[in-house]
């Protein structure tokens, strides 16, 4: 079973900070979901002037730094700032603020807005994305939204949303509608 929601330290990482990763299975653990290695290919359509299409690949933690927490009865409530790096259909870097709630139970929920700037699918430019998650009774739920209106450079008009998944590493998953270049 791979690790769904779980608060550590990153000090064993040689960074100072905490990261939430998943100790349960969720929906997103389905048979439904193919992990980027088996992917057959872009999936891309074209409509009316735009393109849909559906990327896939893997992104690292490359700092987590805890800005401030605050200790309230029965919760935790925590402020941090993330680098990451993503390979795959989209390859590049990004930043991102997080507010984190952790309970006696483990983390429980996290918000957050993240800055990308990188080449999806050969298109270059930069977009932000809307984070939400949260885990109840052992099922997790991680996801994206692409902010509207965005998008810079090739990446202008980008909308869409994806799904993150841990499992073996952070996985993530974009269905997103762009203009035709």
């Amino acid at each position: 079973m791979p690790p769904i929601i779980c608060h550590e330290r990153l000090k064993s990482d040689g960074l100072d900070g905490i990261r939430l990763t998943f100790s349960s299975r969720s929906p997103l653990d389905s048979a439904a979901w193919t992990p980027p290695y088996l992917t057959e290919g872009v999936r891309k359509t074209r409509h009316a002037g735009h393109m849909n299409g559906h990327a896939t690949g893997a992104f690292d933690i490359t700092n987590w730094t805890e800005l401030a927490t605050e200790e309230k009865e029965g919760t935790t409530f925590g402020r941090n700032h993330i680098t990451k790096a993503f390979h795959g259909d989209l390859v590049g870097t990004s930043t991102t603020a997080i507010l984190t709630v952790v309970t006696p139970d483990g983390p429980a929920a996290y918000v957050g807005v993240e800055h990308v700037e990188g080449t999806l699918h050969g298109r270059k430019g930069t977009f932000a994305l809307q984070h939400s998650a949260g885990s109840h009774n052992g099922e997790q739920w991680m996801k994206w939204q692409i902010v509207p209106t965005s998008g810079t450079g090739e990446l202008a008009g980008l909308t869409g949303e994806g799904t993150i998944r841990v499992d073996d590493g952070h996985h993530y998953l974009i269905d997103y509608t762009l203009p035709e270049a």
